[in-house]
């Protein structure tokens, strides 16, 4: 990242966020795309979710199958998978 594009990354962040403007959000979106971010964000969100997962199955390995597991199971994965 360039010295002008932090410049602009902090002017922005240090606006409220209903003061940001349209165009300003766009060239953040992509100056993230530009720099994988956005794919690493979802890559380490999906290998967050999948070790909560495993550890879910351990740490609940005596309690009985049911809704509440499943609830649990698929809210982790909506909280990855979903798409906003």
């Amino acid at each position: 990242m360039t010295g002008t594009d932090a410049a602009r990354l902090r002017d922005v962040f240090a606006k409220p966020r209903d003061r940001r403007l349209p165009r300003e959000i766009g060239w953040l979106y992509e100056l993230l795309a530009q720099h994988r971010s956005i794919d690493f964000a979802r890559d380490a969100a999906a290998r967050l979710a999948s070790a909560a997962l495993q550890e879910m199955e351990t740490a609940y390995a005596d309690a009985p199958e049911g809704e509440d597991k499943d609830f649990i199971r698929n809210l982790v994965r909506y909280t990855v998978e979903r798409s906003v």
